[in-house]
């Protein structure tokens, strides 16, 4: 009996995570979309893709950056789409495109309630997690530009990021007190058209660090996906450590 469990429990750990389990939660769901669209749809090497990222007043569960942004917002087989208009609503402040992720037996649940949203809800598109955990996309996204904020877009930045933009734009950074340079710095950037702002910020958060696929394909596959998105904190680890990059 004893041998017998200890290839159960082998066989578990050679499968990836998203393989057939009983409650498929958001970790669930982030995992298959990262598996079948970041890592076996896009390249590694004109791709970033980013989790729980703020947009607005809404955390993003995953976002997709390559040519342009794409939202994927997850609702698990445990979650419902209670709070889903306002974070949609947040994420066209800063992203064109943006698809849902759900069990397929939410799919005329989320149709239903799409419709009730006017302004987007036929831009949205939607992805479907099947009960054999195949992903699917149902619709497309559609682009949407209308509810672009310049605010929102510069709050994507971090300090770096939108100096050297206004530094390559205008050729000068504010020359203010520090406690006045970030909305001085939000002047500036509001006086760029939105959709140029929107593809320098796209292409600010594109450049940022991560694993390369030769990187990650040193590590079993099951691991990849995890660390593919701990980039940051296991570079400080090895700053603190001492350790070779």
């Amino acid at each position: 009996m004893r041998k017998k469990n200890n290839k159960r429990r082998d066989a578990i750990r050679m499968c990836v995570r998203y393989e057939m389990l009983p409650l498929r939660d958001e970790a669930f769901y982030q995992d298959v979309v990262a598996y079948r669209l970041l890592l076996h749809s896009h390249s590694l090497r004109t791709s970033k893709a980013f989790r729980q990222l703020r947009v607005a007043n809404s955390i993003a569960d995953t976002v997709i950056i390559n040519g342009h942004g794409t939202v994927y917002e997850i609702k698990s087989d445990i979650d419902t789409f209670e709070r889903l208009e306002g974070q949609l609503k947040d994420y066209f402040t800063v992203f064109s495109y943006v698809n849902v992720v759900i069990p397929e037996e939410k799919l005329v649940c989320l149709r239903t309630r799409l419709l009730s949203m006017p302004e987007f809800g036929r831009h949205v598109g939607i992805y479907v997690l099947t009960r054999r955990n195949a992903l699917k996309k149902v619709t497309a996204p559609a682009e949407y530009n209308d509810d672009l904020n310049e605010t929102e877009l510069l709050k994507m930045l971090r300090k770096p990021e939108y100096s050297k933009i206004l530094r390559d734009e205008f050729g000068m950074l504010p020359d203010v007190p520090p406690a006045m340079f970030y909305s001085a710095c939000r002047d500036l950037f509001l006086t760029l058209p939105v959709s140029k702002a929107q593809a320098l910020v796209m292409d600010a958060i594109k450049r940022r660090k991560a694993w390369s696929r030769e990187d990650l394909e040193q590590f079993p596959e099951p691991q990849r996906i995890d660390l593919y998105f701990s980039y940051d904190n296991v570079q400080q680890v090895i700053r603190k450590e001492g350790l070779p990059v």
